[in-house]
């Protein structure tokens, strides 16, 4: 099986890989099964001496295919694997990273080893780390305790936008998803990221000391909705504010008008979603993973004890204001729904597709838009075309963003009671209609 591995994600053309990943959808009866071979596999491949501006992003996008096999039919669940495996094999890949040589660590109290990990991390030596991060990994107890401290500690090093919190609580639910088996496996990408790639905590300690000064805790008894007016003011601080502070004040006003948690956090989402649309072309990344966050943070909170949960959305809040600002186009928002207005095709789903594909993003929303408004049975088609749509991708366009983004933005707008909802979908559809696309791997394994 590691053989077949082996020759899948090397470098390759198209047809070559097309041919080898159907001996392995032949081998492994189910995409379940393909990507558990595939977590004792792959991590340990995929780190960096050094890491730049970005992170290895394969096995993210393996995660992200596993989180969103719902959004696909039955007859099609293979497919965000196939798109995934194809950029693993254009992936640099590193010499297997031995478990090896790091040494379980278990002694002493919870505590101490804890912070035996922390300065282990704190001098990027990540062979004592992870062998503080092994030893914990052996029992429930330790285990459970390492998962809330790791995530909490990557929570505040917001580096790259969040995103070494968003691939440590990915490779965690994936973990969780296998029932721990290849654990160790599994968080080795992560982790190495965490404690080898530059950090940045300072965003966090200004929004730690502000949350300090006032952790909100009305949200917590709050049950309150967030009116349209509300949400339009809260949007426009959240996106345009110049300062993290004025970002942040807008959320203490919606606790102060009796808005829930819940609330909160579906107005953070939705206001992410425009951010997204907001973006300027090829600036769509970090708006995209402020998106993530405000959805994965969700994980982290039911992890902690209440009166820290409040910090979950104030640290959404912070990263969302400092992505918009470093990625929006203008200094209002896109406006999509207008758009959608002026026209409204009648065969939607059709001319969404070949909207998508040849890049017209302004009429990729509009199709949307015209679906939104025909019923609860073509939202399903929508839902399921959008998904497609995105697969044909080569998955290194998107690294997986796509895949995870569309789970994300179809939840939040099943979840949403906000009156201006359906933009989660039409700015996705935007989205799916603006990136760049190449269909390699699609015209090779014959989609």
């Amino acid at each position: 099986m590691s053989d077949l591995l082996e020759r899948l994600f090397e470098p390759t053309n198209a047809k070559d890989f097309a041919k080898t990943m159907k001996e392995a959808q032949e081998l492994y009866p189910a995409p379940a099964d393909f990507l558990e071979a595939v977590a004792a596999y792959l991590p340990t491949r995929l780190y960096e001496q050094y890491y730049g501006d970005s992170v290895p992003q394969s096995f993210f996008g393996f995660i992200a295919a596993a989180q969103s096999r719902d959004l696909f039919s039955e007859e099609e669940q293979w497919r965000p694997f196939v798109q995934q495996a194809w950029s693993a094999a254009r992936e640099r890949q590193r010499t297997p990273w031995s478990l090896t040589d790091a040494e379980p660590q278990e002694e002493g109290e919870l505590g101490s080893r804890w912070q035996q990990f922390v300065e282990a991390a704190e001098a990027q030596d990540f062979s004592r780390a992870f062998g503080w991060a092994r030893g914990f990994m052996n029992g429930l107890e330790g285990r459970e305790h390492f998962r809330e401290k790791s995530l909490s500690y990557a929570l505040e090093d917001t580096a790259l936008g969040g995103s070494k919190f968003l691939y440590l609580v990915q490779a965690w639910r994936l973990a969780e998803q296998l029932e721990w088996k290849h654990q160790e496996e599994i968080l080795f990408a992560p982790l190495h990221f965490l404690v080898v790639a530059p950090e940045n905590r300072e965003l966090s300690r200004e929004v730690k000391d502000l949350w300090r000064e006032n952790p909100l805790p009305s949200l917590l008894k709050n049950e309150g909705e967030v009116s349209s007016d509300l949400y339009e003011k809260t949007e426009r601080a959240l996106l345009f504010e110049p300062s993290v502070s004025g970002a942040l004040a807008a959320i203490g006003r919606l606790a102060r008008a009796g808005a829930s948690f819940a609330a909160v956090e579906d107005t953070l989402q939705l206001s992410a979603s425009q951010a997204l649309a907001n973006s300027k072309r090829g600036s769509w990344l970090a708006p995209m993973r402020a998106f993530h966050f405000a959805k994965q943070v969700g994980y982290w909170k039911e992890l902690v004890d209440p009166h820290r949960q409040t910090l979950a959305l104030m640290m959404s809040a912070a990263l969302l204001n400092q992505a918009s600002r470093n990625s929006c186009e203008g200094e209002s928002n896109r406006e999509l729904d207008d758009v959608a207005s002026h026209f409204l095709p009648t065969d939607p789903i059709n001319v969404l597709k070949s909207v998508i594909s040849h890049s017209d993003p302004h009429a990729s929303a509009t199709a949307v838009q015209a679906i939104l408004g025909m019923g609860d049975e073509p939202r399903t088609e929508l839902l399921s075309t959008l998904a497609n749509q995105a697969v044909k991708n080569d998955g290194d366009v998107c690294g997986g963003n796509d895949l995870l983004y569309l789970q994300e933005a179809f939840d939040s707008y099943q979840r949403s009671s906000l009156p201006l909802k359906d933009r989660h979908l039409v700015s996705a559809g935007f989205f799916l209609g603006r990136i760049p696309k190449r269909y390699e791997v699609f015209s090779a394994y014959g989609f």
